[in-house]
């Protein structure tokens, strides 16, 4: 191993009170320690000094619950669709109308002709099926989706 000249551990020292000073408003000492890790590892992986307040690491530490769930909800047509499957709402048969109208109650609101072609790609991906049945009794031929 090679030895550290006087200067690397000046520098090396400046960078742990560097990351020391952004988190000493910290309150929570397990965030703290965290937040120092995180700081001293991108000032060693830096040469440049980061000039990091508490303030923004702790931002950037604490998980952002707004992000997490956004990434978790439905997204698109399909996705959303997949959604009512999973709540069960295809155990009857439904008309595409009353499948826009379950979206806009879960305020997801799609034109019909976003949501044919993909009530046909979940029927051919055999999530749904479909039902060519007259609406009422000798009236026209519509289809109906519902579960397996």
């Amino acid at each position: 191993m090679a030895k550290k000249t006087s200067s690397q551990i000046e520098e090396f020292q400046k960078k742990i009170e560097t990351a020391q000073e952004a988190v000493s408003k910290l309150t929570d000492e397990s965030l703290k320690v965290v937040a120092f890790q995180t700081v001293l590892q991108q000032l060693l992986a830096s040469d440049k000094t980061i000039s990091s307040t508490s303030e923004e690491v702790g931002r950037a530490q604490k998980p952002k619950p707004e992000s997490k769930q956004k990434a978790q909800r439905p997204r698109g047509p399909k996705g959303r669709i997949e959604e009512l499957i999973a709540e069960g709402f295809f155990n009857q048969k439904k008309t595409i109308g009353e499948v826009k109208d379950e979206l806009a109650k879960h305020t997801w609101h799609h034109r019909v002709e976003e949501l044919q072609p993909t009530l046909i790609r979940l029927v051919q991906e055999k999530k749904l099926r479909r039902i060519k049945e007259p609406e009422n009794e000798g009236g026209k031929l519509v289809w109906r989706y519902s579960n397996w």
